[in-house]
């Protein structure tokens, strides 16, 4: 899967709940693509628009996505396939495209969402995995090191080496 063009991503499922609306959600996501693109752009600068992305503003039905998607992105209350996942990028036979999943389930197990729980913290934690599982969607992979400093400061909370790198839910 080659894009010739600007990718598209549209929004197809978002599971609104206490915690997350509809519009929280295409924020973080857009947000998240212009992290993207900002950081793109930085490191290899062009004249051209090759960096462009563009994120439908409408959120569409799976039985009614406009032609140019390139990405579904959804927004699930949890993934039945994947059952630990924070996300997930992978090819939907079902829909003939790829799609990103982020389980909200997950989030607010893992980040320990409550009554509490601002609109910032939750935009904090859900953000990476949204741009991880984007970063996917532009063919990385995930990051591996065997430097045991760097793995040590990941492992004692200091820092994350890679947006790249896998995280999972035990």
């Amino acid at each position: 899967f080659r894009l010739q063009d600007t990718p598209t991503y549209c929004i197809t499922e978002v599971h609104q709940n206490d915690y997350v609306t509809s519009d929280d959600f295409r924020n973080i996501f857009q947000n998240s693509i212009n992290e993207w693109t900002t950081s793109l752009s930085e490191s290899y600068p062009s004249e051209d628009e090759i960096w462009k992305i563009e994120v439908k503003q409408e959120i569409y039905s799976k039985n009614n996505l406009p032609d140019e998607c390139d990405f579904v992105v959804e927004y699930k209350e949890n993934l039945n396939d994947f059952p630990n996942a924070l996300g997930v990028f992978h090819y939907s036979s079902k829909l003939d495209l790829p799609e990103i999943l982020i389980s909200h389930d997950i989030l607010k197990e893992k980040f320990e969402w409550d009554e509490m729980s601002t609109k910032d913290t939750i935009y904090k934690s859900a953000r990476p995995v949204v741009i991880h599982e984007i970063g996917h969607s532009f063919g990385l992979g995930h990051y591996f090191v065997s430097d045991w400093g760097t793995m040590g400061n990941y492992y004692n909370f200091k820092e994350i080496p890679s947006i790249m790198y896998p995280a999972a839910v035990n």
